[in-house]
């Protein structure tokens, strides 16, 4: 008859069609072989010792064949699709990478039998129908090589294994299916073979053990089947009631539990009372160490029985720490795209010896003092395991070794150890002799858990308990956006919230009952060590906004509480406003600014500012009366209410990064001044020189003598205008002609001042003489003189 065949290869074309005959018939089997290998690969003598060993005496046991003692240690039988009760053997070439070895496989791996389920259903294209498994001859060659034979019984014992628990148990996890496939060559064959020959699987760090890679991918995915028999393997030697090792297998083989599951319920129903989570982390060390401690401690959890997976350090697929950020390779340590129930390895180097002997010291960032801490991803679980050696990175793992656990928080996966924790495994302690000195320490790091890698990373790794210096909050009311307070957050150490995001939160609260959170995200730095996080915040109400921020680092370490209180009140240009915040208030005139405004005011702590005058002592907070620097149509009046005032106070605005004289009057304890924006305003206490023009508005119009005069060719001209309105100012000649109109138009209160370059209107030169300047403000009109020599 004919028979799809699937392919293994890297690029796999559809399924072949190959036509078999019929060779033998046995009690549970029939077999086919491919016409065109029959006498070359495989003759009658193999199919009457394969045929033997399926119905009557399995390699490893003359009680009974491979197929009745698997349907009895699993519990159950194939679907039998066809009524026949029997499974079908078809002997042909599988195609896979023999050969050739492409898409990262080795040319020395071939797949020696595999069984689908697409056999099962009827309606697929290329179902051969019925309960068959399929059995390389290419490069096996059965009638010519006894291993070749014996790896066939391997290959029937798991192929038969997985198509009796593939039809039971159809949702069953396939790396389950797979290691009790595997482990049961070892019941029924004597031993458990891989794909190739001579080519052993070795333990993989970052191996997913609940994913098996399948189809084509089967020969890539050797290392996944190897993790899930080796487990298995080690709950065979560590768990088991009987003494046999045997039971925990069948439980799990048996369970109609998924996965994980199904071995944490074979281990209650065994009375065995410990943590899958527990057994897998010693698996993942044992995996590493492979060796019984030298005082017999840990009851050999960390060593195998039936394996050997000893080697040097640097044999181990572990990643290495540097700890020297004089190098940029410091703490924190973050790693991501962990798979789920995995392991990885981190490896420390205390000191090493060059060419002559002598003694380097490396990882200069991490000291025996020192405290590890672990950080993983909120919600995620993980197990970690500390372990301290005797050994240098190129020999064999000395038994006198020392491991100790860290305690996790069950939400956030946080947790902290002393790097010493036994005085006798110091890190970096050379001891009596260097070459059995501390040299290496090892983090085992097992995910313990069916999550996915999140989109920042798993964990971080460092020795960094302490906070910053500084992870400050500010904010600022936007000059530029209307009714937006920029946030900002200016911290010594980077930022990241429990996602291991980047940025700052910031939550906040409004009397109006409006609540949230706000992100803010980086703007500057300089390095690691000063970062600038910001966002704007929109002001839609008036109201008392509060807002807090607590930050942490990749560390997990949590930052001081830092908060702030803004108010916030809606100026409208029909109507005078007061804006009180702290002990000060702001008062504005009608028609101060052309638009609304939501005004925010709040108080700014005098250490998170432009530094104050030399010479001059604080006597209050800052206190910020909307955007800096914002220009008034009018004079507004600030006021700070004081325990106690005295002559040497006045109240300074921060106008331009400086800190400007504003004036002061004084009335009992109120201290009051005018300006004509804006601002952040202080009250200090000191030596003052003179107002300053550019904030104090004039009390009233004031046309000052023009500088330099006599002149040539350019002289400025100054003027006070104590209100916001339309100006002119006009040049003219002896002779009452005008010269040249400098301004003409509206003009805000304040201090002006102008220059001319000694030309007319038309662009001509004046020549030299005698000239007037004229000011003209609402009622306001002065002339002054002024010289032109040239």
């Amino acid at each position: 008859r004919k028979f799809w065949i699937q392919s293994f290869e890297a690029f796999p074309p559809a399924p072949d069609l190959i036509f078999a005959s019929l060779r033998s018939i046995g009690i549970n089997c029939d077999i086919y072989v491919d016409d065109q290998v029959w006498k070359t690969k495989i003759d009658s003598v193999d199919l009457v010792a394969i045929v033997t060993a399926f119905d009557e005496m399995a390699p490893n046991d003359s009680s009974q064949g491979i197929a009745e003692a698997l349907r009895e240690f699993v519990g159950a039988s194939e679907k039998d699709t066809d009524n026949n009760g029997k499974i079908i053997f078809v002997f042909a070439d599988i195609l896979d990478e023999y050969g050739k070895g492409r898409n990262d496989t080795k040319s020395s791996l071939f797949v020696h039998g595999y069984s689908t389920t697409i056999d099962t259903l009827p309606t697929e294209t290329y179902s051969n129908h019925g309960d068959i498994i399929y059995l390389d001859v290419d490069p096996m060659s059965l009638n010519a090589d006894d291993e070749d034979l014996q790896a066939t019984y391997n290959t029937l014992a798991q192929e038969h294994a997985r198509m009796i628990m593939e039809h039971n148990q159809p949702d069953q996890e396939n790396w389950i299916i797979e290691g009790i496939s595997a482990i049961l060559q070892k019941k029924m064959a004597g031993d458990v073979k891989f794909f190739g020959n001579g080519a052993s699987p070795s333990i993989t760090s970052g191996n997913q053990l609940t994913y098996i890679a399948t189809g084509y991918q089967s020969l890539k995915g050797r290392s996944d089947k190897y993790n899930a028999y080796l487990f298995l393997s080690y709950l065979q030697e560590k768990y088991s009631a009987d003494g046999t090792g045997w039971d925990i297998i069948q439980e799990i083989a048996q369970s109609d539990s998924i996965g994980i599951k199904a071995v944490s319920d074979a281990l209650v129903t065994l009375g065995i009372d410990t943590d899958v989570k527990d057994i897998f982390a010693d698996y993942s060390m044992a995996c590493y160490l492979d060796a019984v401690q030298a005082d017999t401690l840990y009851d050999s959890r960390y060593s195998f029985e039936g394996f050997d997976l000893q080697t040097a350090p640097s044999g181990k697929p572990a990643a290495l720490l540097s700890w020297d950020a004089s190098i940029g390779k410091g703490a924190p340590y973050t790693k991501k795209d962990i798979l789920p129930w995995s392991y990885n390895y981190l490896i420390m180097r205390g000191y090493s010896f060059d060419l002559a002997g002598n003694i380097n010291s490396l990882s200069p960032d991490l000291n025996a003092e020192d405290i590890l801490v672990f950080n993983g991803y909120d919600g995620i679980n993980f197990k970690v395991k500390k372990l301290v050696l005797k050994s240098s990175f190129l020999d064999l793992m000395n038994p006198d070794y020392e491991v100790a656990d860290f305690e996790l928080d069950d939400q956030t996966s946080d947790g902290k150890l002393p790097v010493t924790t036994d005085t006798s495994f110091a890190f970096k302690d050379t001891l009596d002799n260097a070459l059995n000195g501390v040299q290496l320490m090892l983090l085992m790091i097992a995910k313990t858990d069916d999550a996915q890698p999140p989109a920042t990373y798993d964990f971080a790794v460092s020795n960094i308990v302490s906070v910053p210096d500084f992870s400050d909050l500010y904010a600022y009311q936007n000059p530029g956006i209307q009714n937006y307070l920029d946030l900002y957050v200016v911290s010594e150490r980077r930022v990241y919230d429990q996602l291991g995001n980047e940025g700052a939160v910031v939550g906040y609260s409004v009397t109006s009952g409006d609540s949230g959170s706000v992100a803010l995200t980086e703007l500057t730095s300089f390095g690691s060590d000063f970062v600038i996080y910001h966002t704007s915040k929109e002001l839609s109400t008036e109201g008392t906004y509060n807002f807090t921020y607590q930050g942490s680092d990749q560390s997990g370490n949590l930052f001081e509480v830092d908060s702030l209180t803004i108010v916030v009140a809606y100026y409208d240009p029909a109507s005078a406003s007061r804006i009180v915040a702290c002990n000060a208030e702001y008062s504005l005139l009608r028609e101060s600014l052309d638009n609304p405004l939501m005004i925010a005011a709040g108080t700014i702590p005098i250490h998170r500012s432009v530094a104050l005058p030399e010479g001059f002592e604080p006597m209050s907070d800052i206190i910020m009366f909307g955007p800096n620097d914002k220009k008034l149509n009018r004079s507004a009046t600030v006021i700070f209410s004081l325990k106690e005032t005295e002559q040497p106070m006045s109240i300074y605005q921060l106008h331009k990064g400086e800190w400007r004289h504003i004036g002061a009057e004084i009335r009992g304890s109120l201290i009051q001044a005018r300006t004509n924006s804006l601002g952040q305003f202080i009250v200090l206490s000191g030596l003052h020189g003179e107002l300053d023009k550019d904030l104090v508005l004039p009390q009233q119009y004031t046309l000052y003598q023009n500088y330099p005069n006599p002149f040539n060719p350019v002289t400025n001209i100054s003027f006070d205008l104590p209100e916001q309105g339309y100006v002119s100012l006009v040049v003219f000649d002896i002779m009452g002609r005008e010269i040249v109109r400098i301004i003409d138009g509206q003009l805000n209160g304040g201090h002006h001042k102008f220059s001319w370059s000694g030309k007319h209107n038309s662009g001509r030169v004046a020549s030299s003489g005698i000239y007037f300047y004229r000011l003209t403000a609402k009622d306001f009109q002065q002339t002054r003189k002024m010289l032109i020599i040239k």
